[in-house]
């Protein structure tokens, strides 16, 4: 399941997380002991550079529903995610977004387990 981010203390230690990055979006990562948190935390950050708000509203659903369709298919599911894309979301398929989510955080999930030990 994922939700929505909040909180001061989790947008700080997203900003200072590792970035992974896809040549469709980049995520930054906080696992969630730091978060406190059993499900999945989504922040989008999508500028009025990207394009107007219908577009940038499209593209948060497309992400949004990737996300869902990528913890259901197995990718790790806890802690707190800040997203950031480009335009090629708008464009790419679902299947494309869903495996660049799940590389992202498949990859964050192994960093975070290699810092624990």
């Amino acid at each position: 399941m994922i939700a929505p981010v909040s909180g001061p203390a989790v947008f700080s230690a997203l900003a200072k997380a590792p970035r992974f990055r896809t040549p469709l979006l980049w995520v930054s990562y906080v696992e969630s002991s730091v978060t406190g948190r059993e499900d999945l935390g989504v922040a989008f950050a999508i500028s009025r550079k990207f394009g107007n708000a219908v577009e940038r509203n499209r593209a948060r659903r497309r992400l949004r529903a990737a996300f869902r369709t990528a913890v259901d298919q197995g990718a790790p599911g806890s802690g707190a995610v800040l997203v950031r894309c480009n335009r090629k979301v708008l464009t790419a398929p679902h299947d494309a977004i869903v495996d660049a989510v799940g590389a992202c955080l498949s990859a964050a999930a192994a960093q975070s387990s290699k810092s624990l030990s």
